[in-house]
């Protein structure tokens, strides 16, 4: 079976009920102020294209949720779910010892969440004035796929250069050598010029095997390249081009494996199916496409694909399995996949998939697992089979406690090392997200298959130009700042590879055309931030000053409001609406200070969702804000909610249904009263949560003579809103739907 591509640009041909939809909504065409938001609203109208999506990156729930899903016949235990984890601050501390030349030796360079960010994008840091406390904010360019392709080539060349150099039975210990492969390249140009490397030469052949050319048997340099799932959706390449050029981006580098991550399924399955058929178009690259949990459905065109349980690789001559695992509660509940396509609990396969892998005499594991970091630890602690689990879903930002004098949060060390329930360590990494971070581990099995270390190095990846208040350093101060970040290895100055930049340029100009037209000017940053407090939300701002903003600790991010009040303004302008409801992890991202371009608008929100009204009591809606609150507590941040004209006081600490209360409502003369219990209102939302997704159940059960799809895309809702504001302020506190907030 044949799956093409049919880029969004180009999708002009309307069916029957699209043509009847123009007619029926051409008001709402007179209203957009621009022929670019007509041309907005005709390309992303979900009648003209398929079924549409809105899936804020939502945090794996407990394993208790799991348990409850029976898979195959199997249904695991709750003790067995929730055994208690064993953290300790080095479980396993190096042990100097005779490197053994039977021992394997691997590299992981990985990545994960890159959401379709195949752009650099700006990052604002935090630099320590030299002899002084004072701080000063610059900006740099961070990431980009075509910095992961030049960072990934030069550790690949560097390690092909080393290896002439390696006698490996005389190595001292092996922390040695994997301090001296994983620092090599910043050793290196820390000698000139800090943090600084090379890019690969323009005629350097790609790697396109699974090991390095000419790398001899049990040598200790052999490689994978893993992708921890969440590809696609994300910016204006995935919404205009639909992951063909994430595909070919992808090839270009070659990724060993990836694991299905939730966003995969946001547009359905035949989407996806376009999107790996893409991805195996290369006759020198195929990537292994993995998901030990799905189970397509029998009309699904991804029974076309081979979608593996796990890859089995040869590397110095003994068999090292990757696993893949997706998220069961993230697809199944805040993506979309086909009716019929399910995901297993993840657990109950991945045991019975670990056993068959021991029958075969095979005990070197990696999983690579798009269930999130504290999913991660979990699992490593109930199935001890595991020996290094590189994840994603969750965004978690992994390294140096130092990343914090730079104004970046990072959750946990890179590696983490655990030790499971039989003592032995087990390693976890991630990549946070967006093409901004590469993952470079060192890893040591023994013999008998037993890991016996890791060490490793995430590499955040930045240009050399460094800007403050939008003005270029001299090249003075730009030494200053390089000098700064020189105290953590974590910054890596990486060049943007030639050849990815060449693949990238006729999309870039398809999509710059369309992105490029200042629309606004945003007086002030508007942060964003899921839930408020600082003990919930995994997804950290890209603009410094933000995590200084009060704001946000007792009232929630300023982007989500004004995106909640955007659509309360466009639904009293389509047929009415008396409140408005968002949720935190459908914002995608800030909005800095300074101009506001349709494209910034795009990749605020870059799910093609259309705007519900829905009549609704206050019973009703009182219940639906609940189970939002509920969803948070139970690990899902992106469902905690944001209304405008509605405010409440929250205390997650209260039992379940009690999490709310002073719920206040503004009446036509811009007073607060309170919530009429009794009464109809209506509400305007994304039809995404309109169908009760992301534990927003009581929007499900309202009936369908009662819901009104207005047809407005959100994203353009949100456009016409900025077009119509052209200088945008943050709300006043009063106006926040979270008035108070109390945590665990």
């Amino acid at each position: 079976m044949n799956f093409k591509f049919q880029p969004m640009l180009y999708c002009f041909q309307a069916t029957p009920s699209f043509s009847q939809a123009r007619l029926d909504h051409k008001h709402m065409v007179s209203g957009v102020t621009s022929g670019l938001a007509a041309l907005a609203f005709a390309v992303l109208s979900p009648l003209a294209l398929a079924q549409t999506t809105q899936n804020p990156q939502a945090t794996q729930a407990t394993q208790t949720a799991q348990a409850s899903q029976s898979t195959h016949g199997h249904q695991a235990s709750t003790d067995q779910l929730l055994a208690p984890l064993v953290i300790a601050d080095n479980p396993h501390p190096f042990q100097a010892f005779t490197v053994n030349p039977k021992n394997l030796h691997l590299k992981l360079l990985h990545i994960n969440d890159h959401h379709s960010m195949l752009e650099a994008s700006p990052l604002q840091i935090k630099i320590r004035v030299p002899n002084s406390d004072e701080l000063k904010t610059v900006s740099v360019e961070l990431g980009g796929i075509a910095r992961i392709k030049t960072a990934i080539d030069d550790i690949t060349q560097d390690l092909l250069q080393a290896r002439e150099h390696i006698d490996e039975p005389t190595q001292a210990n092996t922390k040695a050598h994997t301090q001296a492969t994983t620092q090599a390249n910043t050793q290196a140009a820390m000698s000139s010029n800090a943090l600084r490397h090379k890019n690969t030469p323009s005629n350097t052949p790609d790697d396109k095997s699974n090991a390095l050319p000419g790398v001899k048997r049990n040598n200790p340099y052999e490689v994978l390249k893993l992708h921890a799932g969440d590809a696609l959706t994300g910016s204006l390449y995935y919404t205009l081009i639909q992951g063909k050029a994430d595909a070919d981006l992808m090839n270009l580098i070659c990724f060993d494996a990836m694991v299905l991550g939730n966003h995969e399924f946001d547009e359905g399955d035949l989407a996806l199916a376009n999107f790996i058929e893409a991805l195996h178009l290369s006759p020198d690259c195929q990537t292994a496409i993995l998901s030990a949990n799905l189970e397509p459905g029998d009309k699904s065109p991804l029974q076309q694909f081979p979608i593996k349980p796990y890859q089995l690789y040869e590397k110095g001559g003994e068999q090292v399995a990757v696993i893949g695992i997706s998220s069961t509660i993230a697809t199944m509940h805040a993506s979309r996949p086909d009716p019929g396509t399910i995901l297993s609990n993840e657990l109950v396969i991945l045991r019975e998939l670990v056993q068959k892998l021991k029958q075969q005499g095979i005990t070197r594991i990696i999983l690579l697992s798009h269930m999130g970091y504290d999913e991660d630890k979990r699992m490593a602690q109930v199935i001890p089979e595991l020996d290094v689990i590189v994840g994603g879903h969750s965004h978690s930002l992994l390294g140096p406690e130092q990343l914090k004098e730079y104004g970046l949060a990072p959750q946990g060390e890179y590696p983490t090392r655990l030790s499971n329930i039989d003592g032995d360590l087990v390693c976890i990494v991630q990549a946070w997200q967006y093409s901004a971070v590469l993952g470079e581990l060192d890893i040591v099995f023994g013999p008998d298959g037993k890991l016996l270390s890791c060490e490793g190095q995430p590499h955040l990846l930045i240009g050399d130009e460094f800007h403050s208040k939008g003005v270029k350093l001299s090249d003075e101060r730009n030494q200053v700042v390089l000098q700064d970040l020189a105290r953590t290895k974590a910054w890596r100055i990486t060049e943007k590879s030639a050849q990815a930049e060449r693949l990238l340029q006729p999309y870039r100009e398809q999509i710059q055309a369309f992105a490029n037209q200042d629309v606004a000017h945003a007086e002030v940053n508007f942060c964003s931030r899921r839930v408020p407090g600082s003990t919930r939300d995994q997804v950290a701002s890209t603009i410094a000053d933000c995590e200084q903003d009060t704001q946000l600790q007792n009232h929630g991010g300023a982007i989500q409001q004004l995106v909640a009040y955007a659509f309360l303004e466009q639904g009293q302008k389509f047929g009415g609406a008396d409140i408005a409801i968002v949720n935190g992890g459908g914002v995608r991202t800030d909005v800095a200070a300074g101009s506001v371009t349709v494209g910034t608008v795009y990749q605020v929100l870059p799910f093609r969702n259309t705007l519900v009204r829905v009549q609704m009591t206050g019973h009703e809606l009182k219940r639906v804000v609940e189970e939002a609150l509920s969803a948070v507590y139970l690990g899902s941040t992106g469902s905690y909610p944001y209304a405008a004209n509605l405010r409440w006081h929250v205390n997650m600490k209260a039992g379940h249904g009690k999490k709310l209360t002073q719920l206040e409502i503004k009446n036509a003369q811009n007073e607060w009263m309170p919530l009429d219990l009794e009464r109809t209102y209506a509400v305007v939302t994304s039809d995404f949560l309109a169908d009760g997704k992301d534990g927003y159940r009581t929007f499900s059960l309202i009936e369908a003579e009662k819901k009104a799809n207005t047809y407005v895309v959100y994203a353009d809702a949100f456009l016409r809103y900025v077009q119509s504001h052209t200088k945008l302020a943050k709300l006043p506190t009063s106006d926040y739907s979270t008035q108070s907030f109390i945590d665990r």
